[in-house]
């Protein structure tokens, strides 16, 4: 029976993963994936959602070469799992967040160590992550300059940005 679901082995997701042999032998990532997030075909769809899938690329895109100090692994596999233990902590909730507020959590669990990362190989601060965000995502509103300021806030930590707290 075909899942209803977005899977590995779709090439929306199969692209994050580059140079992983995505399998169901143990120690693969996808058996990670398997025993870690029941929920993870119901994540893999939101996350691939026309509305969700633009941070994503650009947590990708920013962390494409950065690895994991001791397994090597690419980084984007933490950035993803944090994502999807915010996304399940949220479908638990019910109703209680907003499809805006939901994609500022998932947006900020995906960026949550950019400024950190990329300062290490480079001088990098957070107005600069932020300009990043901007001319990647471009947003088209007030209310989509208003989602990424808040990712941004939640990344960085930054309450003077803004020049005012959260």
């Amino acid at each position: 029976m075909k899942s209803e679901y977005i899977t590995f082995g779709d090439k929306k997701i199969d692209r994050f993963f580059p140079n992983i042999n995505i399998n169901r032998d143990p120690g693969s990532l996808w058996s990670f994936y398997e025993y870690k997030c029941p929920k993870l075909p119901e994540f893999l769809e939101y996350i691939t959602s026309n509305s969700v899938l633009p941070i994503v690329d650009f947590a990708y895109n920013i962390h494409k070469n950065d690895q994991r100090k001791v397994t090597k692994a690419p980084y984007f596999k933490h950035l993803m799992y944090s994502a999807y233990l915010c996304w399940e902590r949220i479908e638990e909730s019910g109703n209680r967040y907003s499809q805006n507020e939901k994609q500022v959590l998932i947006g900020a669990s995906l960026l949550h160590d950019s400024i950190e990362l990329r300062n290490k190989t480079a001088v990098y601060d957070e107005k600069m992550l932020y300009e990043e965000m901007v001319q990647y995502l471009k947003p088209k509103n007030n209310s989509e300059f208003e989602q990424i300021k808040k990712i941004f806030l939640i990344c960085s930590n930054s309450e003077l940005f803004f020049g005012f707290k959260y």
